[in-house]
């Protein structure tokens, strides 16, 4: 007798052991479906939420914390192809360049970048402070990428300010238009070279 009785047991506990397992499968589903929604679609462009004072300039794109991972799928272009471009993209460029100058207009730092092809063509770019998104690792990122100009080349002031040798930089940065034409705003990396 004893020994159907625990023939009886073991059939219920495996059937809860598979009640457990599908239970964390199903959390784990609900988990990556949560996931998914929050992250943009590969490719989709993000989308614009405005900045969190008239001093941070116009709206900036919702990169819900994902900015660093999108940097690291930035397409390789040159100044001469991004200034070809007849429409904002949703596409993260990164480009060599010269940093021409720099300067900071209320909370935005404002870099302007040369062609190393052809000295003639120039394009800004925008970093904005960290405070002017929502999101705050994406702000982190912004901070960070600040506080690396600064020590590269000294606290960023209002005044415009060449720096004081030639020198080579990697930005990468979205496609957008401000009021003179494209730009690479946000920027998302600053390497010097």
């Amino acid at each position: 007798m004893a020994a159907g009785r625990g023939a009886a047991r073991r059939p219920s506990g495996r059937w809860a052991a598979w009640l457990i397992l599908l239970l964390l499968l199903a959390g784990a589903g609900v988990w990556i479906l949560r996931q998914r929604r929050s992250a943009p679609p590969a490719g989709a462009a993000p989308r614009l939420v405005a900045t969190t004072s008239a001093d941070c300039g116009p709206p900036l794109p919702d990169l819900r914390g994902q900015a660093v991972a999108r940097a690291k799928g930035a397409t390789f272009t040159t100044v001469e192809q991004l200034l070809r471009l007849s429409a904002p993209s949703p596409t993260l460029y990164r480009v060599q360049v010269q940093l021409l100058q720099y300067s900071a207009v209320g909370q935005e730092y404002r870099l302007l970048l040369g062609s190393l092809v052809s000295p003639g063509l120039t394009l800004p770019a925008r970093l904005p402070a960290g405070s002017c998104v929502a999101n705050r690792d994406d702000g982190a990122l912004y901070d960070e990428l600040r506080q690396d100009i600064n020590l590269q080349f000294g606290p960023i002031t209002s005044r415009i300010t060449v720096p004081p040798q030639a020198t080579q930089v990697i930005v990468t940065g979205f496609a957008s238009f401000g009021a003179n034409g494209i730009e690479l705003r946000p920027v998302l990396d600053f390497q010097v070279q």
